[in-house]
Order: structure tokens, then C-alpha cells, then sequence
């Protein structure tokens, strides 16, 4: 396979953006992929795919590259050791020469291998304990799979007897296949990874693109018609939407969050989804007093660490510091006792990160219940679903009842 320069260049920039600019990987790749319409697909794809593979293992790739430098020319020779390992011949370009690939086992540490911060892996190992922590990022540090959610509320009525078939048949249409989500009653997975807005089924909101451990959180909820439902931390929205297609929209749907943009996106999406019983809206502006001891469901999908989605975003582990995460569990419990009085009595209260630490999850429940807000509250149910054990984000949810 020749390497074309621009198409390096292109790699070495993506890694520079992200982790000497610290700029996130999401915005970054897309960006990047703009900034040339003369690449192919093909092109297109060695690049997104040379980025985040080398993110997810950095430490590996610097150990075989053997710097540890943040400077572009050892950015070059990170990428050599990756085009090395994909058996790719390097041009005889001036940033390959003077190659230091030291004879060196890059497997047999579990932190170079796996590539993780050390910190980090402390913190795992002491809160999970060594067998589910390694097991739980040798499954993050493989790339998500892209799972759609169906929405009934924009489906053709012909197609409503049948959706996983119509929407099969839809793809398939457009030379994209998929396959069932065991356990999932209106999930797809792409079989090969391709992009799907451009699609058909896409634009006229048939499905949403939304983890399949994500599509547990809004069933999780146990809704019902007519419910008042306020999701505090809404983000662009996906939980709200999905919540909406549940209950077909018999239901007052409250979406809030601190960002105008995604206020915004989730407007947007929907518009495109059908779900005109969703309300979307900025916190600031949420008129909180009128709303209090009313809502028969309160989400919080709380702000939080994300290692459950390393998956996809796999950045994150390099730019988590100890110090965020002491600040985000301060925040976590602050969202959590700020909102509950939302909940009308014998409403339920649902707690939800994209965390697999039981310090952000489990603790922060129990630290929540022997609060003086929440004796109101009783634990019902809670679960953890890790990646290693299903194949997709790993997530946290609990669901509390108010009993007075």
C-alpha cells in the first residue's frame, strides 16, 4: 500500500491536535476530514482509523517507537511504528529517518500494553480489583460498534408492524447491513463501520445512533403514559428521544441542560425524530419552583469521568486527571440532591453515568441516601453494565423511589 504525504501529514496533525493541544479526538478527526476533499474513501478511512488507533494505544506505540516526547517529529515516529506494525512500507521521507525502534517487549506491562495512565490504573485496580479492570479496558480499548436505535415515532405505518425488517431492508438498499441486537427489541448493529447520516433511513429519522447499553438506560426508567418526565442532563438528547419513542409521546418530556448548542442539536433532532412531546431547554432558564415535587420521573445522566465510553472516545484516559475527577464527584452530588426535590412523592429518582467506577456510581447513591434530601428516597434497583461482559459503553444506572 503506497502512503501518500498528505495523508501522514494529515495523521501527525490529528495526533499533534490531540494530545499537544489536548483538543478532543470528536472534534478533531471529523475537522480533519473536511479540510481535503481529494481524499478517497479509502484515504479517508487510513486516517480516521491511524488517529484513534494510535490514541487508543499510545503508551504501546511510543514504547515501540521508544520516545515518550510530546513533540511533532516523535509524533512522526509514533505513526512509523504504527505503519510498521500494519506492515506498511515507509517513504524515505526526512521525519522517518534516524528511527529509534528499540528491542524492547512492549507487551508484558500491562500499562504499555493496554495503554493506560498509571494513575489511572491504580485507581481501577483499587475499585474494581485486577481481574475486572483488566478485563474491562482490554474490551474499551476495542473500537465501538455502530448501533442504531429504531424509532417507531417516525416509521412509515407500513413499516410498523415489522420495523427490524423494514429498516434491514432500508439499509440493505444502500448496500449497508446489519444485524439484531440480542436483548434489544429495536437495535441494529452495522455489520462493517460505515457512516449512515447520509442514508435514507437516517434522514427521515427511522433510527438514531445510540450504544445499545445506552438503550438500557430510558426502559431502565420504567415509563408511563402520561408520565411528567424531566431529564436534567439531557446533552444532545439521546435518552430524551428514546424515552419518547417508549411512550409514543404520551408523556410531558422536560430535556434541559447548561449548553446552548446542544439545546440546540437536540431541538434538531427531534424535529427529525417526530418526538414533538419533548420540551428542550437550557437550566437557567427552567422554572425549577413550579416544578418541584411534580415530575414522576427525574434523570439525572449525570456529568462524569465517561471511561464507559473509552470505546469511542479513547482521548479521554490521557486527558482525566485526578483533580477532574475529584471535582466532577463534587458536582455529581450537587446535581443529584439539587434535583431530587423534582420528584413528586412515589416518582422514581434515576441516577446514570458512562462510568465503570464504583466512586462515581454505587458511593455516590449511598452518599446521596444518608443526605438529609435523600431519607426521602429508597433504592430499588441498580445495575452496572460493563464492556466486557456485553460488548458495548459501559454504563451505571440506579433507580430510586421517593417515599415521602
Amino acid at each position: 500500500m503506497r502512503l501518500h504525504r498528505n495523508v501522514a501529514e494529515a495523521i501527525v496533525k490529528g495526533l499533534s491536535d490531540i494530545h499537544i493541544e489536548e483538543n478532543l479526538a470528536g472534534y478533531v478527526v471529523p475537522s480533519l476530514l473536511k479540510s481535503n476533499k481529494k481524499w478517497g474513501s479509502r484515504d479517508r478511512k487510513l486516517i480516521a482509523e491511524s488517529i484513534y488507533d494510535i490514541t487508543r494505544y499510545w503508551r504501546f506505540f511510543q514504547c515501540k517507537a521508544g520516545t515518550d516526547e510530546l513533540t511533532k517529529q516523535a509524533i512522526w515516529h509514533i505513526v512509523a511504528a504504527y505503519l510498521q506494525q500494519k506492515e506498511i512500507d515507509l517513504p524515505e521521507w526526512d521525519e522517518f529517518k534516524d528511527l529509534n525502534t528499540p528491542d524492547t517487549d512492549c507487551t508484558s506491562q500491562f500499562v504499555v500494553r493496554e495503554s493506560i495512565p498509571d494513575w489511572l490504573n491504580e485507581l481501577g485496580r483499587a475499585q474494581l480489583g485486577d481481574q475486572t479492570w483488566e478485563a474491562e479496558i482490554e474490551a474499551l480499548n476495542k473500537p465501538a460498534e455502530v448501533v442504531l436505535r429504531i424509532n417507531n415515532l417516525a416509521l412509515p405505518n407500513e413499516a410498523k408492524q415489522k420495523p427490524i425488517e423494514f429498516i434491514q431492508q432500508q439499509l440493505a438498499k444502500e448496500n449497508v447491513q446489519s444485524e439484531v441486537v440480542e436483548h434489544h427489541r429495536l437495535a441494529l448493529q452495522l455489520q462493517k463501520r460505515s457512516s449512515i447520516q447520509h442514508t435514507k433511513v437516517f434522514r427521515n429519522g427511522w433510527v438514531e445512533i445510540q450504544d445499545a447499553n445506552s438503550q438500557a438506560v430510558a426502559p431502565f426508567c420504567m415509563p408511563k403514559k402520561d408520565d411528567v418526565i424531566i431529564d436534567c442532563c439531557a446533552g444532545a438528547g439521546g435518552k430524551s428521544l428514546h424515552l419518547a419513542a417508549l411512550l409514543n409521546c404520551d408523556a410531558d418530556i422536560f430535556a434541559l441542560d447548561v449548553a446552548p448548542h446542544k439545546i440546540k442539536e437536540l431541538e434538531k433532532r427531534a424535529l427529525r425524530a417526530n418526538a414533538m412531546c419533548i420540551e428542550a431547554g437550557l437550566v437557567i432558564e427552567f422554572p425549577f419552583d413550579e416544578f418541584k415535587d411534580s415530575a414522576d420521573i427525574v434523570l439525572i445522566d449525570a456529568p462524569c469521568t465517561g471511561l464507559g465510553t473509552l470505546k469511542r472516545d479513547p482521548d479521554k484516559k490521557w486527558k482525566l486527571t485526578p483533580e477532574f475527577l475529584a471535582e466532577i464527584k463534587l458536582v455529581q452530588q450537587q446535581i443529584l440532591q439539587s434535583y431530587a426535590s423534582l420528584t413528586k412523592v412515589g416518582g422514581k429518582l434515576i441516577y446514570a453515568t458512562c462510568s465503570i467506577l464504583p466512586m462515581e456510581n454505587e458511593a455516590q447513591v449511598k452518599q446521596f441516601l444518608e443526605s438529609e434530601v435523600g431519607e426521602a428516597f429508597v433504592l430499588e434497583e441498580e445495575q452496572t453494565l460493563f464492556a466486557h461482559q456485553t460488548g458495548y459503553d459501559g454504563f451505571y444506572m440506579a433507580r430510586l423511589v421517593r417515599k415521602k
